[in-house]
């Protein structure tokens, strides 16, 4: 089975390019902000464009590049300092938090008393410092409050990017002090563009399915496909055809075959975007 690369090491960022072309744009024109905040869906690639852009910020502007092939992918080579350091989480102006990575799964205050101090320490490199907090909504609340007061002074040729799966759950008066990014759903090229990456799922006898399931967000499709979910949906709706399938039309409610098929259509339909929501 093909692996898919952490986010901070992934080379690659799937779609997403016009706001990540537009971002290192107010970069090169001095119009930065001092926090982003990106929003998404659950593997629509939040940290990867996160992190990416945490590379490319720290790198000069001289050494950044396209991909050759159709997408035309802003990137760095991986032999780069600011990609390699980033990847294995050296960069001395880089600095990182996400929960999940935690054996508490929270971000606390005393994780950001010490990203407070990261900012205060003069730019190795002499450029700027850049941190990562990724899943906010996993922050609590003197965490949150102790954030909002380092942006009420935010640093200078600093930023802070921070990823949420949820808008909401972040406080308004963090939201304000931040320029928000959301990351919308990938288009089938794009989509197909990263499972080329990936033999295994690309050949997949079911991607069609894999893909639906998916709705867009590319760190879903692999995650679906890596726990076999569709093995666990194949098995509910042989249950649920075993149960149902001895009751009669009549013990359902329904008088036609139309409506026993859209019953079961709308069944399936079901189950598939619980399954999405979960996973």
């Amino acid at each position: 089975m093909s692996l898919i690369r952490p986010p901070r090491e992934s080379t690659y960022l799937c779609g997403h390019q016009a706001p990540l072309i537009n971002i290192v744009g107010l970069h090169a024109s001095n119009q930065l902000p001092h926090a982003l905040l990106l929003v998404g869906r659950p593997g629509i690639g939040k940290r990867t464009f996160a992190y990416q852009l945490a590379k490319l910020l720290l790198a000069a502007s001289d050494e950044i590049t396209r991909t050759d092939d159709a997408s035309h992918n802003l990137s760095l080579r991986d032999d780069h300092h600011a990609f390699r350091k980033v990847a294995q989480g050296t960069h001395p102006d880089f600095w990182s938090i996400d929960p999940r990575e935690q054996a508490t799964g929270i971000i606390t205050i005393d994780e950001i008393r010490t990203l407070k101090t990261f900012f205060q320490k003069k730019s190795v490199f002499g450029s700027m410092k850049i941190a990562v907090i990724a899943n906010a909504q996993w922050m609590n609340r003197s965490a949150a409050h102790a954030l909002l007061k380092l942006l009420e002074e935010p640093p200078a040729k600093a930023m802070i990017i921070i990823t949420t799966e949820e808008l909401e759950s972040i406080p308004a008066t963090l939201r304000s002090r931040c320029r928000i990014q959301t990351l919308t759903p990938l288009s089938e090229a794009e989509i197909l563009r990263y499972t080329s990456f990936f033999p295994d799922l690309a050949q997949h006898p079911r991607f069609s399915t894999l893909m639906s399931l998916g709705e867009g967000c590319p760190g879903l499709i692999h995650k679906l496909y890596a726990q076999d979910v569709l093995g666990l949906f194949d098995q509910t709706i042989h249950w649920l055809t075993s149960v149902i399938g001895h009751r009669t039309s009549t013990d359902l409610g329904i008088d036609s075959k139309e409506k026993y098929d859209s019953f079961f259509y709308y069944l399936m339909n079901t189950i598939e975007r619980l399954i999405s929501f979960y996973f």
